[in-house]
This record gives structure tokens, C-alpha cells and sequence, in this order.
């Protein structure tokens, strides 16, 4: 409910547009009907406005609170690779799973890769292998290169070996970047 001196103000405001004259001289006198009926009118258009502030709000991923869910089911989380989990998430976590999957929608560009790249704190450059001096021992056509400039990602062993060498966790970005990119490419991380 809206304090007394906003309802009163807003009270005034309305009873402006009304006309002069016998039967509107209780536009202004506390306690008359017309009176209470402006005040009235204006609670409901601050109710408006209250509800418009929390729509505003809660339909932009970056400050939902109470619509929450509903974004994320609508954006298919919790998913079943494991990449976006709800349960024991904070809020801002949750939005940034939002985010993150936002980022991924139609990300056909090296630039969206970067972005999402950097949503994760990692500055790296995406290019298609025949844009680097990189040469695979397959075909460079289906290839795309990951090159991190920040610092050296972990080496990996051409076998399942489950340990990283590093405290920099770069997993989480290469599940994202394999569920995005075309499916006939690799990845390469350098």
C-alpha cells in the first residue's frame, strides 16, 4: 500500500483534470465522497505501477527473482548433460546459467564463442583451423581452433584420464563449446 502523501498527491493530480463547479467542489475536501473516490482511483494506479515495476523486473534474466523457474524451464534447465544445475545454486548463479544460455542461442559467430568464453573469464580467440597456423592431422576444413591468450590451457593425454593439472577449470566451457558447435567439427584447444 502506498504511503498517505504519494495517494494524496496523486488524489491532487487527478482531481486537476476534473472541472470546476458545483458538483466537483469535493475534489478537494477531505473525507467526501469525490475525494475518496480519487483516492480511490489513484492507489489503483500506483498498484499499476507496482505491478508494472515487478514485470519490468522479473521478465529480464539478469534481475528475475520470482519467475525464476519458469525461465529456466524454458530454457531447459537443469539439463541432462550436467552443465546447468539448479540445486544448491545461488540466484545470481541461476541467472547466470540464464545467461550462459542465452549466450548460446544461435551462437554461429567466433564472437559469440568469445563472448561466451569471456561469460566464463577466459579471453580466448575462435577461428576456423584454416585461419591459423595450427595444422591438425585430419582434415582442417572440419576443425575449429580454441586459442586461450590468458594463460596455457592443461595438457590432455590422448586417454580418458580424469585429473587436471591445473586449478583453472576449463570443463565447463568445452561442454558448452561441444554442445554449440556444428556437428561435423572438432575442437582444438591450444
Amino acid at each position: 500500500m502506498a504511503n498517505e502523501s504519494i495517494l494524496q498527491n496523486q488524489a491532487d493530480l487527478l482531481a486537476r483534470y476534473l472541472p470546476n463547479g458545483k458538483a466537483w467542489e469535493g475534489k478537494y475536501i477531505e473525507g467526501s465522497n469525490l475525494r475518496n473516490l480519487l483516492i480511490a482511483v489513484g492507489q489503483e494506479f500506483q498498484n499499476i505501477e507496482d505491478q508494472n515495476e515487478w514485470l519490468r523486473r522479473e521478465l529480464n534474466i539478469y534481475t528475475t527473482v520470482d519467475l525464476l523457474e519458469y525461465w529456466e524451464a524454458d530454457y531447459g534447465i537443469p539439463d541432462e548433460d550436467g552443465i546447468f544445475i539448479v540445486d544448491g545454486k545461488t540466484i545470481e548463479q541461476r541467472r547466470f546459467n540464464l545467461e550462459i544460455k542465452e549466450a548460446m542461442e544461435g551462437a554461429d559467430q567466433y564472437e559469440d564463442w568469445e563472448y561466451i568464453a569471456r561469460l566464463f573469464g577466459f579471453n580466448v580467440r575462435v577461428r576456423p583451423c584454416t585461419q591459423t597456423e595450427y595444422q591438425p592431422y585430419t582434415d582442417p576444413r572440419y576443425n575449429i581452433v580454441c586459442k586461450f591468450l590468458d594463460f596455457e590451457p592443461p595438457q590432455e593425454f590422448t586417454m580418458y584420464f580424469p585429473i587436471w593439472f591445473t586449478d583453472v577449470d576449463i570443463s565447463l566451457l568445452k561442454k558448452v563449446y561441444k554442445l554449440i558447435r556444428p556437428a561435423n567439427c572438432d575442437i582444438i584447444y591450444i
